[in-house]
């Protein structure tokens, strides 16, 4: 039950590469929830089918229990459909096409994997620091001297053991039997680190089938990048890599940002809203953020998250914004107060509508949730009382989730008909702000989602 990768066009999945399991295809939309999901995959192995709730799968689940199947080798089309509403009904929103192909593989190299990325680990902190790329430069003084290590990262995710070769002014050659693969050590996420010497470094990682570089190599990864002690070179500040609406009221991530992008007001509860600059490195020197638009500000930010509002750690001030056009450009500089040299910036545009709320669309009837009531919806204060139909005569266990897929409440029920579900959203800090939730309602025989509305 653990995800693999996000499937492409033209994707091969090596069966004998990810060790022969039953395999499955997760759904992802924008909203998270939606009313349902049609899936049809066409190939050797075929089916079209509808999931009611999330996680939405091709072959069937039990959250995130995955049912799966075996894929005969050969050519695949996997088409997924968003509906508003269950059972496919209330219109169809925008499809996804993946055409892949399914290979049996083989033995030896291939069951070791292949070696797909390495991580800069900052050992003092054990946090990730970015993954490198051929020519990058790791700026001591730009991350705050601290102790580093490197992490070999493979697919399948797991295997026998990574030999790991890192040649220059520090210099290692070892084996790693547990994962996560490292270059100086660890302890499970604990890693040991070295003070690496400025200079030329080459560092490849080579993953084998079984423990102690048994069981034949699988594919390796080299990758060239230098230490630097310091320095104000513009290629020290990065590059701004992406830029994330956030819910300030709640200070949840909503979605990262593209240009073109409509952010409906309504749909999101009217919240206040801010925008967080992403960077490669993670941590900068400083940020320039400039809004244009009906709500506009051009500042900058010393410290991460990097914010276009201010923000005290992950507590976020945001703004209400108007309804309009923007424009916002967020700019990585090499070091505080937006000295030492600009990175490469990021600009993006999009629009911010007031929207409005399509409640009778939104809500089901008695009969598509099997003659469950839920009153008063919308709700004007977040209590809901649900009265259960006739049809859900078992132990019900329920969640709420709002249109992130953040969970913010669950809880379990008897499922007596005519018996009562109190649901409070007021105990939550997620869930105080206004908009649509998702009561998910889950017995042996299936799932139900009601749209809950509070005012």
């Amino acid at each position: 039950d653990q995800p693999i990768q996000f499937l492409s066009n033209g994707n091969t999945i090596n069966l004998a590469e990810l060790g022969n399991p039953l395999l499955d295809f997760r759904a992802i939309s924008s909203p998270n929830i939606v009313g349902s999901f049609r899936v049809t995959l066409s190939g050797p192995v075929s089916i079209d089918r509808q999931d009611n709730s999330s996680p939405y799968s091709v072959f069937g689940n039990s959250g995130n229990n995955f049912t799966g199947r075996t894929l005969t080798p050969g050519n695949y089309s996997l088409t997924v459909t968003p509906h508003a509403n269950a059972n496919l009904q209330g219109g169809a929103g925008i499809p996804l096409t993946v055409n892949f192909s399914v290979i049996s593989g083989n033995s030896s190299s291939a069951n070791a994997g292949r070696a797909t990325s390495i991580q800069l680990i900052n050992a003092s902190s054990d946090q990730p620091i970015q993954f490198l790329s051929n020519g990058n430069t790791i700026n001591l003084a730009e991350l705050g001297n601290p102790l580093l290590d490197f992490r070999a990262i493979s697919s399948p995710n797991i295997v026998g053991s990574f030999r790991v070769t890192l040649s220059g002014p520090v210099s290692i050659d070892r084996q790693d039997n547990s994962s996560p693969y490292s270059v100086f050590g660890n302890s499970g996420n604990n890693f040991t680190g070295r003070t690496l010497t400025p200079g030329n470094y080459s560092l490849t990682v080579t993953p084998y089938a079984n423990a102690n570089l048994q069981g034949g190599a699988g594919t390796p990864l080299t990758v060239s990048f230098s230490v630097v002690s310091g320095g104000s070179s513009s290629a020290n500040a990065g590059r701004a890599t992406s830029i994330q609406l956030i819910n300030a009221s709640s200070d949840q991530p909503i979605q990262f940002l593209s240009n073109g992008n409509t952010i409906n007001l309504a749909e999101l509860g009217n919240p206040l809203l801010d925008f967080r600059a992403i960077s490669s490195p993670n941590i900068v020197g400083s940020f320039r953020v400039t809004l244009s638009g009906p709500v506009s500000i051009d500042r900058q930010d010393n410290s991460s998250p990097y914010s276009v509002f201010g923000n005290s750690g992950n507590n976020f001030t945001g703004r209400t914004l108007t309804p309009g056009n923007y424009s916002l450009t967020v700019t990585p500089h090499a070091n505080a107060n937006l000295q030492g040299g600009a990175g490469i910036p990021l600009t993006v545009s999009f629009s911010v509508v007031s929207g409005s709320l399509n409640l009778k669309a939104s809500l089901p009837s008695e009969a598509e949730t099997h003659g469950s009531l839920v009153y008063p919806n919308p709700s004007p204060d977040g209590r809901f009382t649900v009265t259960l139909g006739d049809k859900l005569q078992e132990k019900i266990n329920y969640s709420v989730v709002n249109t992130s897929g953040i969970e913010v409440a669950r809880g379990q029920a008897d499922g007596l008909y005519n018996s009562e579900i109190a649901i409070d959203l007021t105990t939550s800090p997620v869930a105080r702000v206004p908009g649509i939730y998702y009561l998910v309602l889950q017995t042996t025989s299936g799932t139900e989602t009601i749209p809950l509305v509070r005012k």
